[in-house]
């Protein structure tokens, strides 16, 4: 069975190869002709004063367009960390807020149950009625 299938890998790349030295040949370099120029810009529209724009790589104006894509780039990083950083901070507030004001509630809730303990505690008095404490 596994010599079945190392014959099937040779032959498959048997083929794999004459497939690429097929395409290795095919794909040669070719350069367009000339009057194929004439008829791209006679399509589009351009004066022959265009042509030499159109064509033209400049250096210069495409090295800062790199650098403002880098430099925009650099800026929504930036941003989108303050405003994670903004919104774990002010979570943070949030449920410290929440912590002091459910510490005030239990301290007023516990003055609130003192008093009324001791309210009691001295209506049971007046009726004669000892509680040990």
């Amino acid at each position: 069975m596994d010599e079945r299938n190392d014959i099937q890998e040779e032959a498959i790349s048997a083929q794999d190869a004459a497939f690429e030295r097929a395409l290795k040949a095919a794909m040669v370099r070719l350069d367009a002709p000339e009057a194929m120029l004439q008829r791209v810009m006679k399509a589009s529209g351009a004066t022959a004063s265009q042509e030499n724009r159109v064509l033209a790589f400049d250096a210069q104006r495409v090295r800062p367009m790199l650098s403002r894509t880098r430099w925009n780039a650099w800026i929504g990083g930036a941003v989108a960390a303050v405003l994670a950083i903004g919104v774990f901070t002010a979570e943070g507030v949030h449920r410290h807020r929440e912590h002091v004001q459910a510490e005030q509630q239990f301290a007023e809730a516990q003055a609130i149950t003192e008093r009324t303990l001791q309210h009691t505690r001295e209506q049971l008095q007046r009726a004669g009625i000892s509680i040990e404490q």
